[in-house]
């Protein structure tokens, strides 16, 4: 793998996947369709009200690799309305009571309890807002908004319906990709018992208990190891009414349009208790007897990320969580 030459000799790089090459060998390999993607440029480094996008001009992109999964998992969308201003994005809610909270100390991860063990030394040691507890269908949850980030938009129903509803931007429905060496299920809110708006008076109503598990479904590997699974959307209420600050209770500060809860399921192997003999994956993908906390709590633990991505809008979101052991003292 090597960047390409930018220079401006090399205008096209395209090579076969592996699976290219298998339909070759069998003799059924045909071009029908292509799709482009950048996924090496940020494109938050440019200035969009000042439409400055000269800090990606020297950005370089890498040449493509015949891995299915290992290219393009940003690409480029085209939608059917020519008259689009702005997109959905996925953002997590922290403000709600039922989510979990990043640890401030260690603010790249989100925290998840193993085992009751280790959620009640967590939850004497740092508080029971900063984890999430592994199949726990009622406490912290992962919460996550779809809507239009813009504090310029109003926030209200006929916003909603005007810059989210008539392009059928709505993400009713979410693609959520786990890493199957750690991850066995997905928990996600059920439709009919759901809800989340305010009232006139800016007093919130939310409810994304009891979730239920969602068996993994058959889009094919989208990343190696991770399978795949869908979550419903919750219609977002939240509205500006003028009379308080309704982005007390979202993430979105703009047109809402979906709202979302999951938990995990972890694999039997990894919530073993601290009596007992650790998998050896907490060796293998991560790291055993840290002290992350202070005191002399030992904690075992492996990094992953969760993959979130809107079927309507296709906008992404990646959330890294880091599981956690306690391995004794």
């Amino acid at each position: 793998m090597a960047f390409l030459d930018n220079s401006g000799t090399i205008i096209l790089d395209a090579i076969l996947t592996d699976t290219g090459r298998k339909r070759m060998a069998q003799g059924n390999f045909r071009i029908s369709k292509f799709t482009l993607g950048d996924d090496e440029i940020d494109y938050s480094l440019a200035d969009i009200d000042e439409k400055d996008f000269s800090n990606l001009e020297d950005l370089s992109t890498i040449e493509a690799l015949n891995s299915n999964n290992a290219v393009i998992n940003h690409g480029l969308q085209n939608y059917t309305s020519d008259d689009i201003f702005y997109i959905p994005e996925i953002k997590i809610n922290e403000v709600l009571s039922h989510a979990v909270v990043k640890y401030p100390t260690e603010p790249e991860f989100y925290y998840f309890a193993a085992n009751n063990e280790t959620a009640k030394k967590l939850r004497s040691q740092i508080g029971q807002k900063y984890f999430f507890e592994n199949y726990n269908f009622d406490r912290k949850k992962i919460i996550f908004e779809s809507g239009i980030e813009n504090k310029r938009l109003p926030r209200d129903q006929k916003a909603r319906e005007r810059y989210i509803l008539n392009y059928n931007l709505l993400d009713k429905y979410f693609i959520i990709n786990c890493d199957n060496r750690f991850i066995d299920r997905l928990l996600i809110v059920k439709e009919q018992s759901s809800y989340f708006e305010n009232d006139g008076a800016n007093n919130i109503f939310a409810n994304f208990e009891t979730l239920q598990e969602a068996p993994p479904v058959s889009l094919g590997k989208i990343f190696k190891y991770y399978n795949s699974y869908f979550a419903i959307g919750i219609d977002n209420h939240v509205y500006d009414y003028g009379t308080a600050d309704d982005n007390a209770h979202s993430a979105i500060n703009g047109p809402r349009g979906t709202v979302c809860a999951i938990n995990l399921k972890l694999i039997e192997e990894l919530t073993i208790e601290s009596t007992a003999t650790r998998d050896f994956r907490y060796q293998k993908f991560g790291k055993i007897n840290q002290t992350l906390f202070g005191g002399s709590n030992k904690f075992d633990y492996i990094d992953t990320i969760v993959h979130i991505q809107g079927i309507s809008s296709a906008r992404k979101l990646q959330v890294p969580v880091r599981i956690l052991r306690y391995a004794g003292t």
